[in-house]
């Protein structure tokens, strides 16, 4: 059978094909070292070095030959897929089947199955069937991995070259162990004496190549992950309360415009509707700040609840509520507020014995009109509504009185 390259040649290669590896295999390090990769990155590092000096004693025992030199770039050859299995399981929080370190135990295992081919005197060829099928069992344990996470997160779609590779590699080595199936006995201690062995090498250095390529675009996969959930964390913190979950008082004022401009295109009232809890400086000083706190969350849950899709509920301050509501009629306005302190009530009766009332304002925009004229309008409806014992609702109209809306009463500890 006729080989790819000179004796001369492949030692060059073998040498090459170490160098890639090792250089790769530092080349990851460094990124692994000073940058934030995820478990498991430094099993691939580990990945690279175990071919990188395998094939370096590849090409020692092929200038002189060494008993058991093979058992030894053996270990190191199906370490190799061992740890990137191993590296895949820690980066995606994959559990193992029976052991975490089970791969590894695998390598070994097999390491230890070569050995004794070796001590049985196996010929090169019986040695090359052995190991290539050994490493074929753990290169597919490697695909399982790949092939379960390209499904379970398309997002890491670039796993699929990996995938295809590998698969194809498989199949290589499967041709190879058919070339020596039928071969003859040929006592041989140097394992370029393989005339596939130059296919393993080109394979190597691309499938390295490819390797730690994908090894890096699944870090920055990663990292563009995390960022982008920061940003939402960060943008949800900016624009929403995270003690009553009610939008922020930047946010409003931000979505104020886009909301005064639909009202307008359908021709109807944008209302503003202002209110807070009734003495609700005595219930914190009576229960506690964390009563307090539980109030205002039950509050605002109650108040998400009541909103539909253009209203827009706003935390102010402390209990100051504000809700923007289109197409907020004086009628829709008071049965609105008239299901939201009964459930506010309500809901707030498991926290602490007295009734939980609220007071009320409310004013409407004139078209673009700025947000803090109308805030003063149903700031001053809303005082009047506590001069006038508390747990009801006034409106500001256009022409600037103040209006009690027909809310029925609750008993109210004054």
């Amino acid at each position: 059978m006729t080989t790819l390259f000179a004796p001369a040649q492949l030692q060059a290669i073998t040498l090459f094909t170490a160098a890639v590896h090792l250089g790769i295999g530092a080349l990851l390090w460094l990124v692994w070292r000073t940058r934030r990769t995820g478990p498991g990155f430094g099993n691939w590092v580990a990945t690279e070095w175990c071919m990188g000096f395998a094939w370096l004693l590849v090409l020692v025992q092929a200038l002189e030959p060494l008993r058991w030199l093979p058992v030894l770039y053996t270990l190191l050859l199906l370490l190799a897929p061992a740890f990137y299995e191993q590296g895949l399981r820690r980066f995606f929080n994959r559990p193992p089947a029976w052991h975490p370190q089970q791969s590894l135990l695998l390598a070994l295992l097999f390491t230890l199955l070569y050995a004794l081919a070796v001590a049985q005197g196996a010929d090169l060829h019986q040695r090359i069937i052995i190991f290539t099928t050994l490493q074929i069992v753990l290169l597919a344990s490697v695909v399982r991995q790949l092939w379960l996470i390209t499904r379970e997160r398309p997002v890491y779609r670039v796993l699929w070259l990996l995938l295809g590779a590998l698969s194809l590699q498989i199949g290589a080595q499967t041709l190879r162990i058919a070339e020596h199936f039928g071969n003859g006995l040929a006592v041989s201690n140097n394992p370029l004496a393989d005339h596939t062995v130059g296919m393993v090498l080109l394979f190597s250095v691309v499938f390295s190549l490819l390797r730690s390529s994908v090894d890096l675009i699944t870090v920055q996969v990663r990292t563009e992950q995390a960022l982008n959930a920061t940003l939402r964390q960060l943008e949800q913190r900016a624009n929403f309360d995270s003690l009553t979950g009610l939008a922020t008082r930047q946010f409003m004022e931000a979505s104020l415009s886009a909301l005064q401009q639909r009202c307008l295109r359908h021709a109807e009232p944008l209302a503003l509707v202002l209110f807070d809890l009734d003495q609700f400086k005595l219930i914190n000083d009576e229960y506690g700040h964390p009563v307090g706190d539980a109030i205002l969350a039950a509050m605002g849950a109650t108040v998400r609840e009541h909103c539909r899709g253009d209203d827009l509920p706003v935390r102010i301050g402390g209990d100051e509520i504000a809700l923007l509501v289109c197409g907020g009629t004086p009628d829709k306005l008071a049965s609105l507020l008239q299901r939201m302190r009964k459930d506010i009530r309500h809901a707030c009766a498991e926290l602490i014995s007295q009734p939980v009332t609220l007071s009320a304002g409310i004013a409407h925009f004139a078209g673009l009109e700025a947000f803090s004229q109308v805030y003063k309008h149903a700031d001053q409806a809303m005082y009047c509504a506590k001069r006038d014992g508390r747990d009801c609702a006034y409106l500001h109209t256009p022409d600037g009185e103040l209006k009690r809306l027909p809310l029925p009463a609750t008993q109210v500890a004054n």
